[in-house]
C-alpha cells in the first residue's frame, strides 16, 4: 500500500499564485461592478424624488417645490415622511429622522465627502439653486417654478447627487450652483466611477473623470461626465463666453435668452 503523497512546495506556491493572479483580475471587475450598483442606487433615488415632485406638482397647480433654499423638500411626504407640520427646515427633528432613511444620499458621494450630516440630517442631493429665488433680479425664476415652465424640460437640471457640508468648497447640502451666481459655494460633483483626481473649481470640486447624476425637470434622470456641463465652459458650470450661452442658459434656467442670466 502506498503511503499518501502530500502537495510538494512548488505545487502549493504554483496555486497560491493562480489564486493571486484570479483575485488580481477578478477584483476590479467586482469594485466595477460595485460601482455601477452604486450608481443605478443613486439613479433609481433620484428618480423616485422626481416621482414624489411631479406628486407634489399635481397637487399644487404643477408648481416645482421652490422658494428657499431648504424649502425645495416639500414633497418630503409624498415619499412617506410624517409629522413634519409643514417644517421643512434642516432644524425639524422629524426631518432629520425621515433623511435617515437614505432617500437623499448618494452612496459614492457619501464615500467620498460623508453623508451629508448637519443637524442631523443626512443628505447628499443638492437642487439647482436658481429654485431659490436667490436674485429677484434674474428672469431664470419665471422659467422654473412650474414643471411646464422651462422652454426644454428635458434639458433644465433639477436635482445633482453629488453634494455636501462643511468639506472642501461648500458649506451647506442644499443647493448647488454656477459661479456666475457669485456666491462660489459651488458643492463637489462628479464622485461616481472612474473619479479620478479632485480638482478646484471656482468656489468648488470635482473630480476628473469622474461622473454624475442628474434628475430633470421632465423626470428622467442621467449620468453625466464633466464634459457633458461643461458646455463651452473652461470647467463644469462655468459660464461659457457670449454669444455661446444657449445651452448653459438653458441647463440653468430653463430658457436661452440673452438676459437668462
Amino acid at each position: 500500500m502506498n503511503p499518501r503523497r502530500g502537495f510538494s512546495l512548488i505545487e502549493l506556491l504554483i496555486v497560491i499564485s493562480i489564486i493571486a493572479m484570479l483575485i488580481s483580475v477578478l477584483l476590479p471587475a467586482l469594485k466595477t461592478a460595485r460601482d455601477s450598483a452604486r450608481l443605478s442606487t443613486c439613479l433609481s433615488q433620484m428618480r423616485q424624488n422626481g416621482i414624489a415632485a411631479y406628486a407634489y406638482a399635481n397637487d399644487n397647480d404643477y408648481f416645482t417645490p421652490y422658494g428657499s433654499f431648504e424649502g425645495w423638500r416639500v414633497f418630503a411626504e409624498y415619499m412617506g415622511a410624517t409629522g413634519l407640520n409643514g417644517n421643512y427646515s434642516l432644524t425639524n427633528p422629524k426631518m432629520a429622522e425621515f433623511s435617515k432613511s437614505g432617500i437623499w444620499v448618494c452612496p459614492a458621494a457619501a464615500d467620498a465627502f460623508g453623508p451629508g450630516n448637519r443637524l442631523g440630517f443626512q443628505g447628499t442631493f443638492a437642487a439647482n439653486r436658481e429654485l431659490t429665488n436667490s436674485s429677484p433680479l434674474r428672469n431664470s425664476f419665471a422659467y422654473i417654478t412650474r414643471f411646464d415652465g422651462p422652454e426644454a424640460p428635458s434639458q433644465t437640471a433639477l436635482l445633482v447627487d453629488a453634494s455636501m457640508p462643511y468639506n472642501v468648497g461648500s458649506t451647506n447640502n442644499m443647493w448647488w450652483e454656477h459661479v456666475a451666481s457669485g456666491f462660489n459655494s459651488r458643492p463637489p460633483l462628479m464622485p461616481h466611477f472612474p473619479a479620478g483626481e479632485l480638482l478646484p473649481q471656482d468656489g468648488g470640486f470635482f473630480y476628473e473623470n469622474g461622473s454624475g447624476n442628474f434628475l430633470f425637470f421632465d423626470g428622467h434622470a442621467k449620468t453625466l461626465k464633466p464634459d457633458d456641463v461643461a458646455f463651452g465652459g473652461a470647467q463644469p458650470f462655468d459660464r461659457p463666453a457670449g454669444g455661446q450661452q444657449s445651452e448653459w442658459n438653458m441647463f440653468w434656467n430653463g430658457n436661452n435668452a440673452p438676459s437668462a442670466y
